[in-house]
This record gives C-alpha cells, structure tokens and sequence, in this order.
C-alpha cells in the first residue's frame, strides 16, 4: 500500500516587509502573452507571493485559457513528487532562522506516523481511525512535495528549470482584470483567484491520506495522480473563491 502526502509551505519563509524574493516565470500555453491583460494579470499575482516571500527561488509556471468543466473557475496542477521525510525534516531545520521556525522544527516528531480512516483495499470509514506507524512501510518515509517547497528548501536547485504548476482558467468566463475599482458584474476577479492558485503551486494545498495499491483509483480533486489538477476553484461548490481571495 500506499500513502501520499503533501508536504506543506512551511520552506517558504515568510518574512513582513516587503520583499524581492521569488523570481515567476510564466510560460503562456493559451492567452496569456506579452501584453495581454491576462499576462498583466499574472504577472499581479505574482509580485503579491514576491512581496512576501524571500526565498531567491525561481518558480516556473504554465499558464493558459481553456474549456473547464461548468462552473470551474480555474484549476492548477502542481508538479511534486516524493521526498523522504528524513530529508525534509532536515532540511526544514537548516532553513530555521526565527524562534518560531526553530520552535516548529523542534515539535517535528523523528519518524513519521499519522492517524488514516482508509483500510486495506482502500475502503475508507469515516468512524474507524487506524494508526499508520509502521516504519518499514513507504507511507512512513516519505512525502509529496511541491518542487516549488524542495526549491526553497535547497533539495532541488533554486533555478531548477522544472515546471513547478499548471495554471488554467476558464475560457468560457468573463473577468475583471484589474479589481482596483471593483470587480464588474457578471464577472470574476482574475488577480484574486490567480494569486490563489499560484499559492497552490508554493506548496499551500490540501490533501488527505490514501492507503491504495497502485494506480490509485478516483479520489478528490485535492489528491491527484502525476499530471491531473491538484485544485480546482469552482462558481458552485463550498470550497470556492468565485469572487477572489
């Protein structure tokens, strides 16, 4: 069996003045060329996460137009793949450079184990938790980590050329580019929900435990195979951000 699981933003450090930290690159596949309000607003969405961040990290999206199921707003696959957490744990630790890092370090257990509602076969029970903590299993070693998180974390080169995230919004809806006067009827706020996905790309995204042979079999938006959208941000459904962050 096994488990895959997504390591969070945490190697991202946040810091409070603004900063130039990570550099985008944006690769149009579909509408989002040179001069295009697209263009400028990704380009947005990005200098809020450089504002924020200090990492001197190059992050390389795909960003594109396209026909997305009814209501969905935009989606983003995020390319990842597994680290042991031995080495992530260490790293995190080489990245502590506040009280409160060198606090969260420190509560990092030195094996991992976790608490799962899925039982052999991949039959889940939602009132049955079974304790994962066998450490000859794979599911205990290691984790899913954005490229993005391993970028920052000195596991990959800093200017790795990987991709790090498909971004694609809809093409069938109408947006407001430039939300500073308010975003217009009928329409939704193109920074808002592009500052949203690339966040998924840094490494912020949910997920949830899947003991499963392999392929794995359907599972939520939020747990994915290689290559299919890890997010997807709808018009219709609770976990939507339809009119921006």
């Amino acid at each position: 069996m096994r488990n895959t699981l997504l390591a969070t933003a945490a190697a991202l450090t946040i810091s409070a003045p603004a900063f130039a930290g990570p550099t985008f690159i944006l690769n149009d596949v579909g509408g989002v060329g040179v001069g295009t309000q697209a263009r400028a607003g990704f380009t947005a969405a990005a200098a809020l996460w450089s504002s924020v961040f200090s990492n001197k990290v190059t992050i390389d999206l795909n960003v594109g137009f396209q026909a997305l199921g009814k209501g969905v707003l935009g989606q983003t696959g995020s390319t990842s793949n597994d680290v042991s957490y031995t080495n992530v744990r260490s790293a995190l630790t080489r990245d502590a450079t506040s009280v409160d890092d060198r606090s969260a370090v420190a509560s990092l257990a030195p094996t991992l184990s976790f608490m799962s509602n899925t039982l052999s076969g991949g039959v889940t029970n939602a009132t049955t938790h079974i304790l994962e903590n066998n450490q000859a299993n794979r599911d205990t070693q290691y984790l899913s980590a954005n490229t993005a998180d391993q970028k920052a974390l000195g596991l990959i080169s800093a200017q790795s050329a990987t991709v790090d995230a498909s971004i694609t919004f809809s093409s069938a809806l109408k947006w407001t580019f430039d939300a500073s006067q308010g975003v217009a009827k009928g329409t939704y706020d193109f920074v808002g929900i592009a500052a949203h996905e690339i966040g998924h790309a840094l490494g912020f995204v949910s997920g949830s435990i899947l003991p499963t042979p392999t392929p794995m079999p359907a599972r939520p938006a939020s747990i994915r195979p290689r290559g299919a959208p890890r997010s997807i941000c709808s018009a219709t459904t609770p976990r939507a951000h339809a009119t921006g962050l």
